[in-house]
């Protein structure tokens, strides 16, 4: 190395070392670490202070209402030494810049922040991008000060901020200065429970509003297993830009319902779609139905067995259709290009069928609010007989007229023309989700002997079929013993004969030979017995420190019966009390009877709204606890 290269390897060197000088925590730094680290225990990082301020303008080079955010943090480790990513998400209508780090004692920290596309599970393709950067906390007190930029290039995609982070926040404020040439509604969401103040003021010299929001001692945000979306659970404020008159020239954005509508719908008319190459696959898919219904099931049940579902959310393309002639080529497309080719299918084949703007459970959200945050996917509907039925090309194995837990009761937004229609998907009950496990058994030494079956209906069959159906055919057989033993060596299953495995309309059943070994046991003249092979829920119980309501992925009514041939000579002597615990939205049922010489266990299981709620958890918990002990009784036959 010669002595210019080395010079500046050095000065370097002395840079970073000056930089870091008087960045070591100080005593009263590590004191408020050890303060924190007790509030916080299951966290590494606070945030001591955050400050966002969302300042709104206009440009003059886009020509649109835009948004730009200042985002500042005052970052501390609380326990030992600790790794931090810093990250924020932007796309093809927002972008990321000045970014700046800084050390305890206001010196720069040099960071060469990595941009990358961001891809999720279930995502072809995404405009999203992710730019992040590490921070190495090398000691309990250490501090960053982190600033970061965010530029939305259209207000109509800037739809919400949320007050919480990953980390607890020990003070956030996030400030918003809304132009009074601006109509902007901020419609706050999941205030209650939550330290957060209000301030608002006007500013003359910049001829705006400035609301303020202050909120104090933020949990950091935690993930939970099958808990609803974030919409439903954190603050946020929703930005509702409606209007703007900058300059005498009034533009209206998402005023209302039909604003957003009218949007939506250009974007439909700027489809182009051809159907010229569609018409002979709806007369080939068509030509052997007797009934208009049938027409219909026949073109929505291909699309489900033949068009792929992906994800694809890329710009404009993420609420714009693909044209139905690309999706039927490509054989996939997302939500909205399969219910394109869904409706133009249908009304080729001479049917009303239209598109359909919805918002899943997962959003807290319906149409009285002017949002694009209000809707995340895209269905099809058609009128047959008079009455509308759903088409969700995306649930593969959902039959006509039945409906996804996560779309049911939510309000739908309907094509009609230059107008649109409010409605709402149909809810089912749980027993139209029902799963029937029965067993005829008698005893052939230590084993229970003899033939079992599953009917399954609704969702339960749906997603039955779904699993079963995408698992290679090599393997299904496998796959099906499998599911009937639970992997269960004791269990042995043979012969196992089915429906139609594609067949969406009615039941679907699986019948099947059995033989549960080391399910009898037999002391001096007494046969104990374990009827129950499954015994479901039997530790489905929830933490105690669960936040958060569990959802199913579908309302559950599941029936267990088992009818057990008492042997010649033998009578029951014992069999465990009867089970009734009702709930309003849970139960759980046991019931013995004895008729003869036949035993019939009777268990049902029902989960009324597909959700326990966290208020709820001790009550279920208790009914489990009693079921588990339910199962743990046998049942005692004695000689006569």
């Amino acid at each position: 190395m010669n002595k210019f290269y080395l010079s500046l390897f050095f000065l370097l060197f002395l840079q970073s070392v000056w930089a870091q000088r008087g960045a070591q925590p100080k005593q009263e730094d590590i004191q408020l670490a050890q303060q924190f680290s007790a509030a916080y225990e299951d966290d590494k990082l606070v945030a001591i202070k955050s400050q966002l301020d969302i300042v709104f303008s206009y440009s003059n080079k886009d020509k649109k209402l835009v948004a730009e955010e200042r985002k500042t943090e005052q970052l501390m480790c609380i326990k030992g030494d600790c790794d931090h990513y810093v990250y924020e998400f932007y796309d093809d209508e927002s972008e990321i810049d000045d970014i700046e780090v800084r050390y305890r004692n206001g010196k720069e920290k040099d960071v060469e922040a990595q941009r990358e596309y961001y891809s999720q599970n279930g995502i072809f393709y995404s405009d999203a991008r992710v730019c992040y950067f590490a921070l190495d906390f090398p000691a309990q007190g250490y501090q960053y000060t982190v600033g970061m930029t965010k530029k939305y290039k259209d207000i109509k995609y800037f739809t919400s901020v949320y007050f919480s982070e990953t980390y607890p926040l020990e003070e956030r404020k996030i400030t918003f200065t809304v132009p009074r040439w601006a109509k902007i509604e901020l419609k706050e969401m999941n205030f209650a429970g939550f330290d957060i103040k209000k301030d608002s003021r006007f500013d003359t010299k910049q001829q705006a509003d400035v609301i303020t929001y202050t909120l104090k001692k933020m949990p950091g945000l935690k993930s939970e297993r099958n808990a609803r979306g974030p919409s439903h659970l954190y603050p946020h404020v929703l930005v509702l830009g409606k209007e703007y008159t900058y300059k005498g020239q009034k533009v209206t954005l998402f005023n209302s319902t039909d604003d957003l509508y009218a949007w939506y719908r250009s974007l439909v008319k700027n489809v182009d779609n051809d159907l010229a190459g569609l018409q002979a696959k709806v007369d080939e898919l068509t030509a052997g139905a007797g009934s208009d219904e049938e027409k219909v099931k026949a073109i929505y049940y291909w699309i489900q067995d033949n068009i792929r579902y992906i994800a694809f959310e890329d710009g404009i393309a993420g609420f714009q259709p693909e044209a139905c002639q690309e999706v039927l080529k490509n054989k996939y497309g997302d939500c909205k290009g399969m219910a394109n080719l869904t409706k133009q299918m249908l009304n080729l084949a001479g049917f009303d069928a239209r598109l359909v703007w919805i918002g899943t459970k997962r959003l807290a959200y319906d149409y009285s609010l002017p949002s694009l945050a209000v809707d995340n996917h895209m269905i099809c509907s058609v009128v047959l007989n008079g009455q509308r039925y759903f088409l969700d090309a995306t649930e593969e194995f959902n039959q006509l007229g039945e409906y996804a837990e996560r779309i049911q009761g939510r309000e739908v937004l309907i094509e009609d023309g230059d107008s649109f229609i409010l409605e709402k998907v149909p809810v089912s009950l749980a027993s139209d989700n029902a799963m029937v496990i029965k067993s005829q058994v008698r005893i052939e030494e230590e084993s229970l002997v003899g033939k079992g079956s599953y009917q399954f209906n609704g969702e339960s069959k749906a997603n039955f079929l779904y699993n079963l159906n995408n698992i290679r055919s090599s393997h299904r057989e496998e796959a099906l013993r499998y599911y009937l033993n639970e992997d269960n060596k004791s269990y042995k299953v043979e012969n196992v004969e089915s429906s139609d495995m594609t067949q969406r309309d009615g039941e679907m059943s699986l019948n099947y030979d059995l033989k549960w070994e080391s399910a009898v046991s037999s002391y001096d003249d007494e046969i104990y017995v374990d009827i129950d092979f499954s015994k479901e829920f039997q530790n489905y119980t929830f933490e105690e420190d669960r936040k958060q309501d569990y959802l199913f992925s579908h309302k559950i009514k599941q029936k267990t019966i088992v009818e057990l041939e008492i042997p010649e000579g033998y009578q029951a002597s014992f069999v465990p009390p009867n089970l009734d615990k009702q709930h309003e939205d849970f139960g759980f049922k046991v019931n013995f009877e004895v008729e003869g010489n036949t035993l019939r266990y009777l268990k049902e299981i029902t989960v009324h709204n597909a959700e326990i709620r966290r208020e709820h958890f001790e009550i279920w918990n208790a009914y489990v606890k009693e079921l588990a002990g339910s199962y743990e009784q046998q049942i005692v036959l004695k000689k006569k």
